[in-house]
């Protein structure tokens, strides 16, 4: 769990200047540790063991790189990101120390937008946006008809089939968070009551939220911890006078990015959390339980058939089979019992079988509220 090597990479080395003297460099340096886990942290701190002389800059250091010396750039910004194995890129900045105070959008302010002296009293932010995705839809409103006649125009006609769902002029939505949106959603299938294979896409709004504040340290763990979870416990965040309640199972954690920063000599990161909020579908998958083949563990009823039952070997599914004695060749619902599901009112109209694709976890221990920096 060290750094073993440290070197220049040349063909990162660049340097640029206006007509007002300002001069800017950038370098890259090459940093090879002896362990995976070795984190952006512990890089951009990196010493050569071979020549302590050779390092990755401190925030605030001039520029002082090979035979190249400027003692009026100092070092603003460190960039490490890994680039495969344990080899690691960090790119060092350097620019005047004035600079900060000329661009005037990096400098600090408060919860109330008003400039501050120090980092440490910037409160954190949030955003949002619509991240527009789609998936399955198994279930719709039913509308009716079109039908088209030959040398005629396609009419709409109100038409229903034997066991199929009935009209349905409006589609009522779901105000409360639903895996289907509609309330009054019924089934999609063809008018032999078969489920569409491929079923048709369904293209929603899931919304995105960031919340952006000041680190001392990297939060590393919180990576390896928290992205590509699910909260298991209703979160609510609030920053800026935007208040987001998060309910159980809505959020997924999408990323965890920073940026290691430098104003009026206080070093920081600034570490951004963005998660989607689906509250449509969740993070969990429903699936229509539907198939070509039944199970013979059990009869049409669900009742287990007795071991004698069973030939020796057998497999333990059966194709499903049309009044012909002919398998089918298009898939039907099922019971949720690995039999067909039957038809009438007396009967589900379909069941869903439902998974968890990630990880549930209690995102508390984040604090994503906390405006100030965390120590």
């Amino acid at each position: 769990m060290a750094v073993t090597n440290v070197q220049v990479l040349h063909d990162g080395w660049t340097s640029s200047g206006d007509d007002k003297g300002k001069v800017e460099f950038s370098v890259t340096f090459v940093v090879e540790v002896d362990d995976r886990f070795d984190g952006p942290s512990v890089v951009a701190g990196a010493v050569n063991p071979d020549d302590p002389d050779l390092r990755i800059p401190s925030l605030g250091d001039f520029y002082n790189i090979g035979n190249d010396v400027d003692l009026n750039a100092f070092c603003k910004k460190i960039s490490p990101r890994p680039v495969g194995g344990m080899i690691w890129h960090v790119n060092v900045s350097y620019g005047p120390d004035s600079d900060t105070d000329e661009k005037g959008d990096n400098e600090p302010r408060d919860e109330n937008d008003q400039p501050v002296q120090n980092w440490e009293d910037e409160a954190a932010t949030i955003g949002f946006q619509l991240i527009r995705t789609s998936r399955a839809a198994w279930q719709g409103v039913y509308k009716g008809q079109l039908i088209k006649k030959r040398n005629q125009f396609a009419a709409f006609h109100q038409i229903t089939w034997p066991e199929g769902p009935p009209f349905q002029p409006f589609a009522n939505p779901m105000l409360d968070p639903t895996h289907f949106g509609l309330e009054n959603g019924v089934a999609i299938t063809n008018s032999a009551n078969a489920v569409f294979d491929p079923p048709v896409e369904k293209d929603y709004m899931q919304i995105g939220v960031t919340v952006t504040r000041n680190h001392r340290v990297f939060p590393f763990e919180h990576i390896i911890n928290y992205v590509n979870s699910v909260n298991s416990a209703q979160l609510v965040v609030s920053h800026r006078n935007a208040t987001v309640t998060v309910e159980p199972g809505v959020g997924k954690m999408m990323s965890i990015t920073g940026d290691w920063r430098l104003s009026n000599g206080f070093p920081f990161w600034r570490v951004s959390y963005e998660f989607h909020l689906d509250h449509f579908f969740g993070w969990q998958s429903d699936i229509l339980d539907r198939g070509l083949h039944r199970s013979n563990d059990v009869d049409e009823d669900g009742n287990s058939n007795s071991e004698a039952s069973f030939k020796k070997n057998a497999a333990p599914v059966d194709a499903i089979k049309d009044l012909q004695g002919h398998p089918i060749t298009e898939p039907v619902k099922l019971n949720g019992q690995g039999q067909p599901l039957k038809q009438g009112i007396l009967h589900h109209e379909a069941v869903f079988l439902r998974y968890m694709l990630y990880p549930e976890l209690d995102w508390a221990a984040l604090d994503l509220n906390r405006k100030l920096p965390i120590l």
